[in-house]
């Protein structure tokens, strides 16, 4: 499915770190555009965490902005802000299942 959102109605997405739903983090670069189809709008962001990563495997991933700031099946949300940085520790003492920050 084709997100057809202008960039005049995009959530705010400060760039940073997010920690997925799952546990990875992953710095945030802003959003994107497909160049295949003019009306889609991505989030761009790179894993933080290397450990089993493939050598030569694609770094930057990619997601609809509905699928980024979507919910999964347990009601929260995909990605929770962290903050501008990250010190490499598990937990910063955030809350794990927060909305992204929208300042």
């Amino acid at each position: 499915m084709v997100s057809n959102q202008a960039s005049s109605s995009l959530p705010e997405l400060p760039a940073g770190v997010y920690r997925h739903y799952k546990g990875q983090y992953y710095l945030v670069l802003g959003y994107g555009h497909d160049s295949n189809y003019a009306d889609r709008t991505v989030v761009v962001y790179v894993g933080l965490q290397l450990e089993g990563a493939l050598p030569n495997a694609p770094r930057l991933n990619v997601r609809t902005v509905a699928d980024f700031f979507g919910l999964v099946g347990s009601g929260q949300p995909r990605f929770s802000y962290v903050g501008p940085v990250w010190s490499g520790e598990p937990d910063q003492g955030h809350d794990a299942g927060a909305a992204p920050h929208t300042p």
